[in-house]
């Protein structure tokens, strides 16, 4: 949960490089049986790249707040249960063709990954734990 988080920690995790953070996130959305994204009236928050529609994701509200600027001020975090983000969110993301945007932070967009690898990864957490 945000509340445990130091701003030390919140600033070390941080400072991991993309692939360190998403191990991160795997880890910490075990743990804590949720993922957090942005969500406003309009829907669902959208990062594009290159290539790809994505939606960012973030393993704790601590880390998707400081995203509530500029186009996205009008949104807040909003908690996905690991279930439904595992049974529903996953598929339905790979069947529209979205990408997910795993733990942006300092400026970067984060790790661009496919839905059927961090339900993979998930997967295999959830059963090594």
């Amino acid at each position: 949960m945000s509340n445990s988080l130091s701003p030390k920690e919140i600033n070390d995790v941080l400072a991991l490089d993309a692939d360190d953070r998403y191990d991160y996130l795997v880890a910490q959305v075990v743990q804590q049986k949720k993922i957090w994204s942005l969500h406003s009236e309009r829907g669902w928050v959208m990062v594009s790249t290159d290539q790809e529609e994505c939606l960012p994701i973030w393993p704790d509200e601590a880390f998707a707040t400081p995203w509530i600027t500029e186009d996205w001020s009008d949104c807040k975090p909003v908690a996905i249960k690991l279930e439904d983000w595992i049974k529903r969110w996953l598929p339905g993301m790979q069947g529209d063709g979205i990408a997910i945007a795993v733990f942006p932070g300092n400026g970067e967009d984060g790790m661009v990954v496919d839905p059927e690898e961090l339900r993979a990864s998930l997967v295999e957490a959830m059963t090594a734990g």
